[in-house]
């Protein structure tokens, strides 16, 4: 296995083992229920890194600590977050080709990217 995959593995489990965790708008437990951003946080805090809480509905454009980057030109080592619609009204973590997000009312999934490209907006690179 090389590097990069044995570290993509590892940053990606986490959410793997969130997979079918219930959907619950604000959430951020993933046993009593967990919404897109709540997703996110988590495995970002997985790893050590605390995000700021962008619920609130008060965001209207990506903030300076995402860097926006090409779909072609993603590391699997490296953990992106994906935008639908605007700034971050829905979010997903990229994961080789496709994307694990919360959706109401199903909850925390995998969806190929290839289904979902039509409506992405963006992906971003958390840099502090």
């Amino acid at each position: 296995m090389l590097l990069a995959e044995a570290l993509h593995q590892k940053q990606v489990d986490p959410v793997l083992g969130l997979l079918g965790s219930p959907y619950l708008h604000g959430g951020s437990d993933p046993k009593t229920g967990i919404d897109c951003w709540g997703l996110v946080m988590h495995l970002y805090r997985s790893r050590g890194i605390e995000l700021p809480d962008y619920r609130n509905g008060s965001i209207s454009s990506i903030p300076d600590q995402w860097h926006a980057v090409l779909l072609m030109a993603t590391d699997p080592a490296t953990l992106y977050v994906v935008t639908f619609k605007g700034a971050f009204s829905h979010v997903g973590i990229l994961y080789d080709g496709k994307v694990i997000h919360s959706r109401d009312p199903i909850g925390v999934v995998i969806s190929p990217i290839s289904r979902i490209k039509h409506r992405l907006k963006g992906v971003y690179q958390w840099i502090s």
